[in-house]
């Protein structure tokens, strides 16, 4: 085809290929294989000579690092570190003398005695006491006891008015609160406790709780006393010292007088008390029927007035003579016999006082006789009485002395 130049056999293809002979015509062609390529071994090249130096050769200089830069940062973290640790430290610190303060263990102790906490109570407080005082008021039975009475733990309101340093290891701190319904205004002087120190520096407080004294008025021959259900030492019945509070006074039944109690309110200030309780009713009925008997026994013989009740009494049998009584508004009533008999009730409005004597309760009334002359004739008195019963077992004896007859009824 025009323009094409065909290889001729035994001339050379493609530039720089070796000549390929052409197989003779109607054979098949083969397959064009390029010979193998004859090895060549790479180029060998000869290592520069090497250059010794006559002498050590110095480094080259470093290049400058930031080193101020880097210091500066670290100067300014450590300030900040320590600034943060010193507000730290400050709030710490505060937190600690806040926690470990007067005022603080005023207003704990008062939280202590709300929800009845005696033993933070009994570590953090000094319960003052005076001559006279007994212990079992002051220990830890004495102030469960009087925790057990629902006004002393009714505390609210409990502020911190202000407070008075007095010396290194003392304070008075002045104290507003609402106690019972009492509004309550009171310093109370609080002591460094130094046996107890926290973190090194800080003591803890303790609080002078004051003690207050119940002055109790009993009857005579009274029966055991008991403040709170502890009961009082024998003789002590008068001025009983207790912790500041609301507190309960008993006394026990005896053959005289029932069981009885009082409050005694010493939250502001002392209390009084009054036990002045009337004879229990077991006691009257037992005294009126010591009255009753007491009437109707009489020795008939050895009576010299022939006041025995009941009993009719003659006159002499002497012929020729009449016999006659005087009669107190009456004169001169004569008589061949007669008989005294009680009108209504001598015990009625009885009156019994327990004497200072152990045992022994004096007894008085007012007392009506009917005089009966010769069975028909009435005669009305009216007069009193009076007697000494004495206790034995659950009844009286008794000592009646009667005078009934004293003015015309």
């Amino acid at each position: 085809m025009e323009g094409e130049n065909p290889a001729e056999p035994g001339s050379t293809g493609t530039e720089g290929q070796p000549p390929v002979a052409s197989p003779p015509p109607g054979y098949p062609q083969p397959a064009y294989a390029p010979p193998p390529a004859a090895y060549a071994p790479p180029p060998e090249y000869a290592p520069p000579p090497q250059v010794y130096a006559p002498y050590p050769v110095a480094p080259p200089p470093a290049k400058p690092r930031h080193r101020g830069r880097l210091l500066l940062i670290i100067g300014v973290v450590l300030v900040l570190l320590i600034a943060v640790g010193g507000v730290v430290a400050v709030l710490a610190n505060a937190s600690l003398v806040s926690t470990y303060s007067a005022d603080r263990t005023i207003t704990d102790y008062f939280a202590a005695q709300k929800s009845g906490n005696t033993a933070y109570m009994l570590a953090n407080a000094n319960f003052l006491r005076g001559d006279g005082s007994y212990s079992e008021y002051f220990d830890e039975g004495g102030l469960k006891a009087m925790l057990a009475i629902p006004q002393n733990t009714d505390i609210q309101d409990v502020n911190v008015a202000s407070t008075t340093v007095v010396d290194s290891n003392t304070t008075t701190v002045n104290v507003t609160l609402t106690w019972a319904g009492h509004h309550v205004v009171q310093a109370y002087t609080v002591h460094r406790d130094l046996a107890r120190v926290h973190y090194n520096f800080y003591n803890s407080w303790r609080i002078d709780i004051p003690s207050q004294s119940i002055h109790v008025t009993l009857p005579n021959q009274p029966g055991s006393i008991a403040v709170d259900g502890l009961d009082l030492p024998q003789g002590a019945l008068s001025d009983i010292q207790v912790i500041q509070g609301f507190h309960k006074v008993t006394m026990d039944a005896t053959a005289l007088y029932d069981k009885a109690s009082a409050d005694a309110d010493a939250i502001v200030g002392d209390a009084s008390v009054i036990l002045q309780i009337p004879i229990s009713a077991t006691a009257s009925a037992a005294a009126k029927t010591a009255i009753e008997d007491a009437f109707k026994l009489c020795d008939k013989v050895t009576n010299a007035e022939k006041f025995c009740l009941g009993h009719t009494y003659y006159a002499p049998n002497n012929p020729g003579f009449v016999y006659f009584i005087t009669l107190p508004g009456y004169g001169n009533v004569f008589y061949t016999r007669y008989v005294y008999s009680l009108t209504g009730d001598p015990t009625k409005n009885m009156k019994l006082v327990v004497s200072s004597d152990v045992g022994k309760v004096a007894a008085s009334g007012t007392c009506a006789f009917t005089f009966t002359v010769d069975g028909s004739k009435k005669y009305y008195f009216k007069g009193t009485w009076t007697a000494t019963l004495t206790t034995s077992g659950g009844s009286f004896g008794y000592d009646l002395t009667y005078s009934c007859t004293d003015s015309k009824a």
